[in-house]
């Protein structure tokens, strides 16, 4: 089902004009097609393995769960 054509421009339009945020304009094209993107992250999720023990290992393992199971979604 397929939600009415007014409800679905209200919150294209709520959501593109007006929970808009300056800084995160600027900055996050540059972290859309950035190649250091990846490995930065990569870096970040062994640091918290690392450095995070337990909780690090489960944030680390859920988030890539998380990605992996809905990214075809």
């Amino acid at each position: 089902m397929t939600p009415p054509p007014a409800i679905d421009a209200a919150l294209f339009r709520f959501l593109n004009q007006g929970i808009s945020n300056p800084v995160l304009d600027l900055v996050l094209p540059w972290f859309s097609g950035n190649v250091l993107l990846i490995p930065f992250v990569s870096l970040l999720a062994l640091a918290l393995i690392w450095k995070g023990g337990t909780r690090g290992c489960l944030f680390v393992g859920m988030t890539a769960a998380i990605l992996l199971l809905g990214d075809n979604l």
